[in-house]
């Protein structure tokens, strides 16, 4: 790896493989795990649509409730 003004440069994914590898799924593992992606997917979206509101954009991202 190569630091540079402290960034960490990864790796580039070479293979259709390696990039599906590196994705998290929620559909994968324990129901403990998918509770915690599905927590952090809605904080995320809400930071998403907070950030939007501040910057006057129109339109926000919809939480799926309900999983």
């Amino acid at each position: 790896y190569k630091v540079t003004f402290g960034l960490l440069e990864l790796p580039k994914l070479k293979t259709r493989e390696e990039r599906r590898l590196s994705m998290p799924s929620p559909e994968e593992g324990s129901e403990h795990e998918q509770s915690w992606y599905r927590k952090k997917q809605k904080q995320f979206i809400r930071l998403l649509n907070e950030e939007n509101k501040n910057l006057g954009l129109k339109g926000e991202y919809k939480i799926e409730e309900g999983k």
